[in-house]
């Protein structure tokens, strides 16, 4: 399916191997504010990283994105089913939605659609929830190693990867917010995982298509002289938005 905001087919493997892994808190949370926990949209789910969290507590996900070769590399789950589609446009049953999830991904989307979109599926009082994360922290040294590489892409974003990278703080649904705790991720990772992560990001995908180099080859080098061989803990403060649909 090709699609103006179709970033990642192209790097579907690298996308798969680099991206994250939310903490269990988070999806506990968002349960506990649902009414019923029947279904879940995980919306924009990419190969499948929060749906497969979520179907341990709802009785069904629809976990949709428009990207075919990301969802080839979701893992089928009996409680999940994957579509192809785009987010203003889900197919989704009115009124039949206790949550929605997007992870990683709202920047995308046409904006006024969207909430459209959401008012259409979620249930009366049901939620809203939207998050991402930036920059991964290590230690100093390691920091500033991806200091310099950020400069080194920075004109390769696209250009609503502004939106996450500004923190979501232009990204309002037309719902009621919702107070929410914050939540942060960790994850241990040898030198060769973290430039995975990096090699997932559309920025290095369109840096490499533009200067036919590899802007995380350049690093890797000096990445693994400062990571060594051990396993370090790798930490993302988390973005988060909560919303609820008026009964």
């Amino acid at each position: 399916m090709n699609h103006p905001q179709d970033h990642f087919s192209s790097i579907a493997t690298a996308y798969k191997d680099g991206r994250i892994t939310y903490p269990e808190e988070l999806y506990g949370y968002l349960a506990g504010l649902c009414e019923e926990r029947e279904c879940v949209w995980d919306c924009a789910t990419g190969s499948g990283q929060a749906a497969n969290d979520l179907s341990k507590y709802f009785a069904k996900v629809i976990a949709t994105d428009i990207s075919d070769s990301l969802l080839s590399h979701a893992k089928n789950k009996e409680n999940i089913e994957f579509r192809a589609a785009p987010a203003e446009d889900s197919g989704i049953t009115a009124c039949s939605v206790d949550l929605i999830t997007v992870a990683q991904a709202i920047h995308w989307f046409e904006f006024d659609a969207y909430w459209g979109e959401v008012e259409r599926v979620l249930k009366p009082n049901g939620i809203l929830a939207y998050w991402g994360y930036v920059w991964p922290v290590v230690d100093d040294r390691i920091d500033s190693l991806l200091e310099q590489f950020r400069e080194n892409i920075a004109s390769y974003w696209p250009e609503k990867s502004q939106h996450l990278q500004s923190g979501y703080v232009d990204v309002v649904a037309p719902l009621k917010r919702i107070e929410n705790p914050d939540f942060s991720i960790t994850e241990s990772w040898s030198s060769a995982q973290y430039l995975k992560h990096l090699s997932s990001w559309s920025g290095t995908r369109y840096h490499r298509e533009a200067s036919m180099t590899d802007p995380v080859s350049d690093i890797e080098e000096e990445l693994s002289l400062l990571w060594g061989s051990e396993i370090r803990p790798v930490q993302w403060p988390l973005i988060l938005k909560v919303y609820q649909k008026a009964e």
